[in-house]
């Protein structure tokens, strides 16, 4: 039985860690891996003081760092290291060098999201000085599976480091099992529901550019902003509704609202997201619509994700999917059709058992 160390950045609270760590637990271990131990970077309150965007006391930080530093200790009881991201989140590049060095254990690093451009991004100047020559750690011992095509393309041409592509999933038994066709303005005589899910975070980084927009379209439809900063959106109009997300209560949300929408800054870190969000969204049989960007090209193909670029694009959009039940309802079968193919558990769990085994 192969024995691994998962190392996480997150608690399960943490999205790309629940979804890409987590919920394989119970699979990895009926297919034969032992996972010796559990040691997330950031704790839950970290990542709840972050939503809501407290400060985070030096001493805090400083903490994870010895705990990190204390299971990597621990690595002479473990076959395979499996990480997410990088070992010392916010540390300088030469930390990771030393302790990729140090470890003679075979390390697989998953990335979700392109973080090394991220870092390029925080509002702090010394932060975004010292961290902007952050990139991935070449090494026999290391290897990289990202979570799409395009940030696998960007490790290639920007810093020249080989990655696979490692799918996201679904835990399918929190989805419904069939679509449901229904509009609210054709069932209920109300305004169809836009939906967005995503975190205080998230809708900092990505809805503030946005606001215009959802101003705009809250003139004819309601918009449930799912898990969305209240200090920001809960105050813009009485269409646009910010939702309280919980884990018990996200696929009850999302199944209220219509169509889902995903609006994105045309920026190098919104190009590399995998679309997850919207994903969950079409597990759900709710067609989207999403700013145009590369990765949407994918989605469109698969599973009839719609990407449009301008404003007018978008009410355009939305206004044609709403009088048109057919076509409504063709994108909800072909989404919720290839999402449940597609993101299976069971088969990225096989995946996962296979390439943690080969490390070795």
């Amino acid at each position: 039985m192969i024995k691994v160390i998962v190392l996480p950045r997150h608690s399960p609270l943490g999205a790309s860690s629940r979804v890409r760590f987590f919920e394989h637990f119970k699979d990895l271990e009926e297919l034969g891996v032992d996972i010796v131990a559990v040691s997330p970077f950031f704790t839950e309150e970290y990542l709840k003081r972050s939503y809501a965007n407290k400060k985070i006391s030096i001493p805090t930080i400083l903490k994870r760092y010895l705990r990190r530093l204390w299971i990597l200790t621990q690595c002479r009881k473990c076959d395979v290291i499996w990480l997410e991201n990088e070992f010392f989140p916010l540390a300088p590049q030469w930390c990771e060098k030393i302790v990729t060095k140090l470890i003679s254990k075979p390390i697989i690093v998953d990335i979700d999201d392109d973080i090394f451009t991220h870092y390029k991004t925080f509002r702090n100047a010394y932060l975004r000085t010292y961290l902007r020559q952050r990139r991935p750690l070449v090494s026999k011992n290391v290897s990289y599976y990202v979570s799409n095509v395009h940030l696998q393309s960007q490790f290639a041409l920007r810093w020249g480091v080989s990655a696979k592509v490692l799918p996201g999933s679904l835990n399918l038994s929190r989805y419904p099992t069939e679509v449901n066709h229904h509009l609210n303005i054709h069932d209920l005589g109300k305004p169809p529901i836009l939906g967005w899910i995503g975190t205080p975070l998230t809708s900092r980084l990505h809805l503030n550019s946005s606001i215009t927009l959802l101003l705009m379209l809250s003139r004819d439809f309601e918009i449930h902003l799912i898990g969305a900063d209240r200090s920001i959106f809960g105050k813009l109009n009485s269409n646009i509704k910010v939702i309280d997300w919980t884990l018990e209560n996200e696929i009850a949300e999302i199944i209220k609202c219509d169509i889902g929408i995903m609006p994105l800054p045309d920026d190098e870190f919104s190009k590399s997201k995998s679309g997850y969000k919207a994903i969950q969204f079409l597990a759900c049989g709710k067609p989207v619509i999403s700013s145009y960007l590369e990765f949407t090209k994918d989605l469109s193909r698969k599973y009839g994700l719609i990407p449009v670029s301008t404003d007018e694009e978008w009410l355009l959009t939305i206004t044609d999917l709403v009088d048109n039940p057919l076509k409504y309802n063709r994108l909800s079968v072909q989404g919720f059709n290839g999402v449940r193919s597609d993101y299976d558990p069971k088969t990225v769990s096989q995946l996962i058992a296979r390439i943690l085994a080969n490390a070795i």
